[in-house]
């Protein structure tokens, strides 16, 4: 949870700073400045998409892993239980 709060605060910051940058931007005279911003404003749109997806994918990975690891585990722990079961049947014929 405390990524989600970061990310939060992370996206409001950035859409503060977007809306600042739109005001300005509408302010401009220069058609240089209108164009650089013009293609800009695509670009950090693209590194937002790619932060989200970053996000989503690195909590769904990690949730996997834990997943895997667990089921590992088991898995384990009932091969050594019928290991321990074949040995006992062992040696109860002798």
């Amino acid at each position: 949870m405390n990524i989600l709060v970061r990310f939060k605060s992370f996206i409001s910051k950035v859409i503060s700073k977007i809306s600042s940058f739109i005001n300005s931007v509408f302010s401009m005279k220069k058609i240089k400045t209108k164009l650089i911003t013009a293609f800009l404003v695509p670009i950090i749109f693209i590194v937002m998409q790619g932060a989200i997806t970053y996000v989503n994918t690195a909590s769904a990975a990690t949730e996997r892993a834990i997943h895997s690891s667990i089921i590992a585990m088991e898995n384990s722990g009932k091969y050594i239980g019928v290991i321990l079961q074949t040995i006992e049947n062992l040696s109860g014929q002798y």
